[in-house]
């Protein structure tokens, strides 16, 4: 409500993630994702779904994040 697209991560790795993938958000994609959603993504994590991508994705965000 009220924050704007370009201010906003997605995180996906499978077809129902790619209406996400065709908005102007910051888009990450997982390193065992589809290939329509790597190709497509601002980052790829270097870990897969099931190696807790999740949590390197939030360790990136907390070690550049701006205070």
């Amino acid at each position: 409500a009220g924050i704007e697209t370009e201010k906003v991560l997605v995180a996906g790795d499978w077809y129902n993630d790619i209406s996400l993938f065709r908005t102007k958000a910051y888009k990450v994609a997982f390193l065992n994702s589809i290939p329509e959603l790597r190709d497509k993504a601002d980052l790829v994590l270097e870990k897969s779904n099931s190696e807790k991508a999740v949590i390197e994705l939030l360790e990136l965000i907390m070690k550049n994040k701006n205070l």
